[in-house]
Formats: structure tokens, sequence, C-alpha cells
């Protein structure tokens, strides 16, 4: 493994090497390095995290695309997380971002990055968190993670952004009911996309409709729009709509709140991880759990003694 120390060090100078050395560090070997992490990490968090979720084929990297145009235009240094499935056969995202987000490459102020999903949840990586706070020390304005869209159920997100964008396209054929138990009680903003196509001024009349004035968790009323990322209509209104949604948050302390939500969600992520990698290696009680030698709860009193030993 290279020097730490003077990783970090060029972390701190801003290196974008350093970054992404970092995150695949994160990603294939934490356990080396988290003891050192910390120092790597501001204490408050600076950074406007923006979640971006949605079916595969609903336009998400298209909207993410024109979102860090619009930024750069403000001035806004942008940090762009993409969670694509995993390859079975390397463990590494099966299809990078990279390649769909290539007009922003050569832009200094402008960092993409993608994570292979590894069994996390909500269409998320495993270490999606630990990267973001990396970004946020970096200094990164805006932060932007896109995840796999995985379905219904895909709210992870939304804990772990200030703003969550729910992406939905006319012909997706989504079941306002069915969503309306999973992302859409949770989205702040429900962004049709494609919107030039046929269906998508019913698709917005039934999000009006079934939304009325319900609240999501934080008391905001999801705003809904329409929009065309290819045609680049609509966009100023997003932007619009993801100011009053951060003024909404910041004038209730709810920023606030979500940041210790997800510092004690970070807490519980490293001390799964740190129990299952001591665990991993306890001589032969995996095995013997595995083969019923040893039941499942007499192999958690040992886990258990292991880790305080």
């Amino acid at each position: 493994m290279e020097d730490l120390e003077i990783l970090f060090e060029d972390f701190k100078k801003k290196d974008r090497r350093a970054l992404s050395r970092l995150i695949t560090l994160i990603e294939n070997n934490f356990y080396k390095i988290q003891k050192k992490f910390y120092l790597l990490l501001d204490a408050t968090q600076k950074s406007y995290i923006i979640g971006v979720t949605g079916a595969p084929g609903a336009g998400k990297s298209s909207l993410i695309n024109v979102l860090i145009e619009t930024f750069r235009k403000n001035g806004k240094t942008v940090g762009v997380i993409a969670v694509d499935p995993t390859s079975h056969r390397t463990g590494g995202a099966f299809l990078g971002d990279r390649i769909r987000m290539q007009t922003h490459t050569l832009d200094e102020g402008v960092f993409i990055r993608s994570m292979g999903s590894r069994g996390g949840k909500g269409g998320l990586s495993l270490y999606t968190p630990l990267a973001i706070r990396l970004l946020d020390a970096f200094g990164f304005d805006i932060i932007i993670v896109e995840t796999v869209g995985i379905g219904q159920e895909d709210i992870e997100i939304f804990k772990l952004s200030d703003t969550g964008i729910l992406v939905v396209t006319p012909e997706s054929g989504d079941d306002i009911q069915l969503i309306k138990a999973g992302n859409l009680e949770e989205a702040d903003i429900i962004v049709i996309n494609k919107a030039d196509r046929e269906g998508s001024d019913k698709l917005y009349r039934q999000f009006i409709r079934e939304l009325g004035d319900t609240k999501n968790s934080y008391g905001f009323n999801p705003i809904v729009l329409k929009i065309s990322a290819l045609h680049k209509e609509g966009i100023s209104e997003l932007i619009d709509a993801l100011y009053k949604h951060k003024i909404f948050m910041e004038e209730r302390h709810l920023f606030e709140k979500k940041r210790k939500e997800r510092n004690l969600s970070l807490f519980y992520l490293l001390l799964d991880h740190n129990i299952k990698d001591k665990l991993k290696n306890a001589p032969g009680l995996i095995e013997k759990i595995e083969k019923g030698v040893i039941d499942p709860f007499t192999g958690v009193e040992r886990g258990i003694k292991i880790i305080c030993d």
C-alpha cells in the first residue's frame, strides 16, 4: 500500500489524484486506513448534498449533467458520486459515469467518481457515506449522489442527502399508489423528466392530486416539476425548487438535524464494518455456524466475547 502520510498530505493540498486514491482505498481496504481517516475530516459538514434517484432509464445522469453545467455557471464547485451496479467479476462499478458525463471531465471544478453498489442498501454503495465525507472535506460546494435506481423503496438516498430528487418519466408505467408507499413520501422534489413526451401532463396532475398537502418526514410538501434534461427545459424551475427547499430546511435548522442523523448512521456503518471484519478472522466460528455445528444464537454470544476481548 502507498504511503498514507503522503497521500493524506496531498489530499489536504487539494490533489484530485489523492482524493480518487482515497475513495479507492475506502472501497477496497478501509480497515487499513480507518484509524487515521477521521484526521482528514472537518468537524462541520459544509457541502450541500443533493440526492438523485429513480428507475433505470429515467434520465438521472442527463439531469445531473445539466445541473453540473448550471452550478458551474454560478461559480460552484461540484463533486459527483454515481453508484453503478457492481461487476461480479471485478467488484468495481459495472458502468462508470465518467463515460456518461464526459463533457465535465476536464473541468477542474468538477470531480466525478463511480462506485460499485457492492450490496449496499437503497441503490447506494456501502461506502457512499464515507465518500461523501471525503468530498465535503475536500471543499466542494455541492455534492450530487446518483443511485443505481432499484425501485419504489429506494429511500436511503433521502436520508443521506440534504435535498432528495425523485426522477420519473411519463412512459415509466409507475403506479403512483405503489410509489406512495415508498420513495414518493420521502422525496423533496419530484421531477417528471422527458416532459415533452405524451402523458407528462396527465402524470403531473396525478402527482399533484395524490400528494395534495402531504408532507414528508421533515414537514416539506414535495414540489412537482416537469422538465426535459435533453432539451434543457425547466431547469431554472428546478434550481428554484432546490433553493426553496434549502431555505425551508435552513430556517427550521433541519439540515443540522439531518447531519446529526448522518453522523449516527455513519457510526453504525463503521461499527458493523469493524464487527464483521473482526469476526471474519475468528478461528472456525463462521465455518461452524455455516455448517450448523453452532447455532446462530450461540454464535452471537461467542462473537460478542471475541469482539470484547
